[in-house]
């Protein structure tokens, strides 16, 4: 009874496919960014991890987080780090939105600001949320 339990479909985990971002390739006569050049584009990121140099880079240039880039660099590379999982960028954004431990100084309001486009432009063009009432039948 319990090994037909285990191979009921129910119980099986669920695999759900994962969208990977792929990296356009130079426009034609531009050559590829240099590690040296990261800086020019966006200033600071030269402190920031390979990972996270490559998750800025392919956002659009209106959607980068330049401030926390210059100001918190740790913190958003520890934030990059998860941009491949969704439930985990999606959880340490939060924690980071919202104090949970009290006595904290925050961020200034510039910092916060970017944090919520960087969430707000995560689940609508990276990982969008998927809204569970938009395929209910309204009659």
């Amino acid at each position: 009874m319990f090994n037909w339990f285990r191979q009921s479909s129910k119980s099986a985990p669920r695999i759900v496919p994962r969208a990977v971002a792929i990296e356009p390739p130079p426009a034609p006569g531009q050559r590829p960014l240099a590690q040296g050049d990261i800086d020019e584009v966006i200033p600071g990121a030269h402190q920031l991890s390979s990972q996270a140099q490559r998750v800025l880079l392919r956002m659009p240039a209106n959607a980068r987080p330049l401030r926390c880039t210059q100001e918190h660099p740790w913190m958003l590379d520890r934030l990059l780090a998860t941009w491949e999982t969704p439930a985990a960028f999606r959880r340490q954004l939060n924690d980071l939105l919202i104090d949970s431990r009290g006595n904290r100084q925050g961020f200034s309001f510039d910092t916060l600001t970017e944090l919520s486009a960087l969430g707000d432009y995560y689940n609508t063009h990276v990982n969008p949320l998927v809204d569970s009432w938009a395929t209910v039948d309204p009659r």
